[in-house]
């Protein structure tokens, strides 16, 4: 009977080490098979715009196209599309007031129409997809204006969303 007993103790010490065994390769293959994290290629790669502005603006006059509506969210814009009846240039900037006209900061060109993209005679422009932004405010809180050059109309439609980071 002892016998027994011992043949019986070192099956189920066998049996345990077997099942842990099962246990350790098992969560193993777990652990190993988890993908690693990919990070986005993009610190804007999840931005999706929601609202569309359209834009149509005759002469040199600065227009707001995104009213803040939260002091602690920033804009983000991931597209625009703009045509000129004649050759101008333009700026799109941020900062608070009707016409961003305080604490001014450039987003696409500078704080001047001159300073931005030129658009030929007659030309347009068309640059983002809507998702992904291309340019965002850099003060939460801050409206987006566009500053046209004079000499034509400008008129488009321009792709954003807001968001808290």
């Amino acid at each position: 009977m002892r016998m027994a007993w011992k043949r019986m103790d070192s099956y189920l010490k066998a049996l345990i080490v077997l099942e842990l065994s099962v246990v350790l390769v098992c969560a193993g293959l777990v652990w190993f098979s988890q993908p690693p994290k990919v990070k986005a290629a993009s610190q804007f790669a999840n931005i999706v715009c929601d609202n569309f502005t359209p834009v149509s603006i005759a002469g040199a006059v600065t227009t707001r196209i995104v009213l803040a509506g939260n002091a602690n969210m920033f804009v983000y814009l991931c597209s625009y599309n703009l045509n000129a009846s004649a050759a101008l240039t333009f700026s799109i900037i941020e900062g608070t007031g009707a016409t961003c006209g305080t604490g001014t900061a450039a987003m696409v060109g500078g704080t001047t129409a001159a300073a931005g993209p030129s658009l030929g005679i007659a030309g347009t422009i068309n640059f983002g997809g809507g998702t992904g932004a291309v340019t965002k405010t850099a003060i939460a809180g801050d409206s987006v204006c566009i500053i046209p050059s004079a000499g034509g109309t400008l008129a488009g439609v321009v792709g954003w969303t807001q968001a808290p980071y």
